[in-house]
């Protein structure tokens, strides 16, 4: 096959590739924040403009915008400030990500398709594979509901990187407004998800992702719940661990490049 369709394909890989082999040298967690934060970014200032206007400085032109659009830190601020002066380079290359991919929504997805190569154990140990996350969206009923109210909440109480809210929100697309409330556990996958879902087009007052366990009491009752029930197994010929004390990830370190002039750290909000 040639043309546009081979296109399509090997030009998002290109610069997947690209950012990915930056993991062999930068801490994963820290890379794929970024990476995140900056299509986040792109996607809420505006998708047609480059990150990389051609600015002498573009990393502090991008902390600024940041700090506009997201002044109570809930999406990308922190994990923009942490990028250092010198990586003004990362933009370039986050850009070229979403030209390819054709817009941020698909370059994000592209990153998460390829969370094995970033080498973050929390990306992937417990991903959902597009296709199963697409089946559960299709067998929880969500689609038929807002068909029938206009208001409903769909729930992820351990939600992990959002696969299973993402898969709904892509179902229910823009001609619907539901909630989406979650928990998790890692303040830097929750703000992830949050992101993931602002890219997917879910506005940030239909949203509410909590650090930690306990899901908002605020939304009320969810009318759809999507979920992987966390589990551990305690040993050889033990029975499995299930529920929010088998095995919930906890909060993960959030490493930095001490030293490295390129170093990213996490943010824990």
């Amino acid at each position: 096959m040639t043309g546009r369709a081979d296109r399509d394909e090997i030009e998002p890989e290109i610069s997947l590739h690209t950012l990915a082999a930056l993991a062999g040298q930068y801490p994963g967690q820290d890379l794929v924040a970024a990476i995140t934060a900056l299509i986040c970014l792109r996607y809420v200032a505006g998708e047609n403009e480059p990150l990389a206007d051609g600015t002498g400085d573009v990393i502090t032109a991008l902390r600024d915008q940041a700090s506009i659009i997201d002044p109570n830190d809930r999406l990308c601020l922190s994990e923009i400030r942490a990028i250092p002066d010198s990586a003004g380079w990362l933009a370039g290359l986050v850009d070229e990500l979403i030209e390819a991919a054709w817009d941020c929504g698909k370059a994000f997805e592209k990153v998460m398709a390829a969370r094995n190569r970033f080498r973050v154990g929390s990306l992937f140990s417990n991903a959902v594979s597009p296709a199963l996350a697409q089946l559960i969206a299709e067998v929880s009923g969500a689609r038929e509901l807002a068909r029938r109210t206009d208001s409903i909440i769909i729930t992820d109480p351990v939600t992990g990187v959002g696969d299973l809210l993402t898969a709904v929100a892509d179902q229910l697309g823009p001609d619907h407004e539901p909630m989406f409330t979650g928990a998790e556990a890692d303040p830097a996958l929750a703000r992830l998800v949050r992101r993931r879902l602002t890219v997917h087009r879910v506005p940030a007052e239909d949203m509410d992702i909590r650090v930690g366990a306990d899901l908002p009491d605020e939304t009320g009752d969810p009318d759809v719940i999507v979920t992987q029930i966390p589990y551990r197994p305690r040993g050889p010929g033990s029975r499995l661990g299930l529920g929010p004390g088998g095995g919930r990830r906890g909060a993960s370190h959030h490493g930095s490049f001490r030293g490295s002039a390129r170093s990213f750290s996490g943010a824990g909000r």
